[in-house]
Formats: C-alpha cells, structure tokens, sequence
C-alpha cells in the first residue's frame, strides 16, 4: 500500500502517485531558491486566545537524511506583507515609477 499514517505518498518502486490537484501538496513540493525557507500550510483567519496549544504533526517526509529541520511558526503579516516590507515596499514603489513612467 502506498498509505502511510493515513496520507497517500509518492513510492515509484510500487507505481504510487499523489493526488496533484491537493494544493497543500503543491505548496510542500515548490523549489526554493534559498537554502532556509518556510513554506505556508495554513492561515488562520481568527484571533488566536492567548494559551498552551497542541501541535500534531505526523512525519511522512524524513528530513534528517540532508541533516534538514522542521518546524512550526506561527507568524502575523501586514497589509504590506510578512515578516520583511522591503519586497512589498519595493513592490509598491516600482509599480509607481512605472505607472509615472508610462
């Protein structure tokens, strides 16, 4: 079988293959340019209570093999962006200079 901890994954020995249309896998599977990156798996939509909360995460992807880590973050944006405005801000100024420009 090609289930593992009740998620469908890849295995070409058996002829697996994985659902392409699930869009969190489709974010997981992105190359990055970077050697730290973070991916988005979630956004909440609510204000979170301030409290102890309980993560489950079910490894189906070894990571140690590249001496790689995971994580999880929880993080709050902007209306300009994430933790870093210098893109959103160079974003909006050269959206500007080109409109002036053209």
């Amino acid at each position: 079988s090609c289930e593992v901890n009740g998620a469908f994954v890849y295995n070409a020995d058996k002829g697996c293959t994985v659902d392409v249309e699930d869009e969190e896998f489709m974010v997981w599977m992105r190359a990055s340019g970077v050697k730290n990156f973070r991916k988005l798996h979630r956004i909440i939509e609510q204000d979170l209570v301030a409290g102890q909360y309980t993560v489950y995460i079910h490894n189906v992807y070894p990571v140690l093999a590249f001496d790689g880590r995971k994580s999880v973050i929880l993080s709050t944006t902007t209306w300009i962006g994430g933790k870093n405005d210098f893109l959103g801000i160079g974003y909006l100024s050269f959206g500007c200079l080109f409109i002036v420009i053209g």
